[in-house]
């Protein structure tokens, strides 16, 4: 049965707040909780509905991640110890050269990657502008542009985008196939979504980008969210391999 959640309050500052004054304050469009399984508490606000496709953003990469670890356990790629390079050879002229996927998914490339996107002058802006963006070039050329290094790999967590774009564009490359058939194929289908799912790319007939933008429903969100918390098995299947959540 739905739970009534009216009652849930939280303090900030010096006042006492409802979930509904939270909703409104940070104009929250949807919200979602599963409890044992089953919805307590949805709703849906600012034109939002059930069918709602709500765009990822970073939780994205976590989808491109975790079709590595389901390409490695299918014997797709060797390793996470693996170098990207292996699979992309035109990493060799960028900072990637010596890098490997664990590198990678740990985001301790040790490639000076800036998160901040809003100097149009810079490299990572002109990356997400002309490479998204204004789709004036393929993604994945972009990162080519990246060759300083900040300290060896593996040595310190650094987030940065760029490196779950290598990520995606390895598994691409490894599988020979574009990543959202890949998603729907592994994930989608066998955990029961609900509804269909898209992921933008970085121009027409090009590829995912893998560091965000899916788009889905927050119940679908939420099926991926159970998927996890039982260890990747759905309906006594294991979809993700155990070992890669934990």
């Amino acid at each position: 049965a739905r739970r009534q959640m009216g009652t849930v309050r939280y303090d900030y500052g010096d006042a006492q707040f409802t979930l509904d004054d939270y909703l409104r304050r940070n104009d929250v469009t949807s919200l979602l909780v599963i409890k044992d399984g089953a919805i307590v508490f949805e709703t849906y606000r600012m034109g939002a509905t059930a069918t709602t496709a709500f765009t990822s953003w970073s939780m994205g990469k976590s989808l491109t991640s975790t079709l590595l670890g389901i390409a490695i356990e299918r014997g797709l790629l060797t390793s996470e110890n693996d170098f990207a390079r292996d699979y992309v050879p035109e990493l060799d002229a960028s900072g990637y050269r010596d890098v490997t996927l664990r590198d990678l998914l740990q985001m301790s490339s040790g490639v000076k990657f800036v998160e901040d996107y809003t100097k149009p002058n810079s490299k990572e802006g002109q990356s997400w502008m002309l490479g998204v963006a204004e789709q004036r070039m393929p993604y994945n050329d972009t990162i080519l542009w990246f060759d300083e290094k900040l300290h060896p790999p593996g040595e310190a967590f650094y987030y940065a985008s760029i490196e779950t774009q290598v990520i995606g564009w390895v598994v691409r490359r490894a599988t020979g196939r574009p990543l959202a058939d890949l998603l729907s194929e592994w994930i989608w289908q066998p955990m029961g979504a609900g509804n269909d799912a898209s992921w933008l790319l970085d121009r027409p007939g090009g590829m995912e980008i893998a560091s965000c933008c899916v788009n889905a429903t927050t119940r679908d969100y939420a099926r991926l969210g159970l998927l996890m918390l039982e260890n990747g098995r759905y309906n006594g299947e294991a979809i993700i391999p155990k070992r890669w959540i934990e």
